[in-house]
């Protein structure tokens, strides 16, 4: 005898269907402790159709970075548990993770910080303070051209004039 797989139930027929149609969105990693940081990326990144994954216990959630395996890392540089140089080093020496860019999010912009996430194998260093300019730039700059790159929020002068 043969055995037969069971077919799909209903709500994962829907969830193929859905996949067929809206193909597979891009990933993107938010590995910082702060909840506000991954909800800016969300709100900057998923109209643009990227799906945006906030991690904020990267050690404990490392199984869900490496199932998702997101196409750009975005990574706080000053964590409680681990420090960001020392993850994106583990990261780097991680086979899935080698060729992944790895951009460090930091508060302070200090030439120290460069070097070190230059060490570690970050692929670039951002600024929080930068806005979403910067991390549209920094996505645009890692990710093939057929990448879509998000639309920028409209700035309060841009808003001001529009009711002039």
């Amino acid at each position: 005898f043969r055995a037969l797989p069971d077919l799909p139930s209903p709500f994962e027929q829907m969830q193929l269907v859905e996949a067929a149609v809206t193909g597979e969105r891009s990933a993107i990693a938010c590995i910082d402790d702060s909840p506000i940081v991954g909800e800016r990326l969300k709100q900057i990144l998923e109209p643009a159709g990227y799906r945006v994954l906030n991690i904020q216990h990267p050690l404990q959630e490392m199984a869900t970075l490496l199932s998702e395996q997101p196409e750009l890392i975005f990574l706080d540089l000053t964590m409680p548990v681990i420090h960001g140089c020392d993850l994106c080093a583990f990261l780097r020496k991680t086979s899935v993770f080698q060729a992944t860019p790895i951009v460090i999010l930091t508060s302070s912009d200090g030439a120290l910080d460069r070097v070190r996430a230059n060490l570690a194998g970050a692929t670039g260093v951002v600024s929080k303070t930068a806005g979403a300019e910067a991390l549209v730039a920094a996505i645009a700059r890692r990710l093939s051209a057929t990448v879509p790159v998000p639309p920028l929020p409209p700035t309060p002068q841009q808003l001001a004039g529009a009711y002039n």
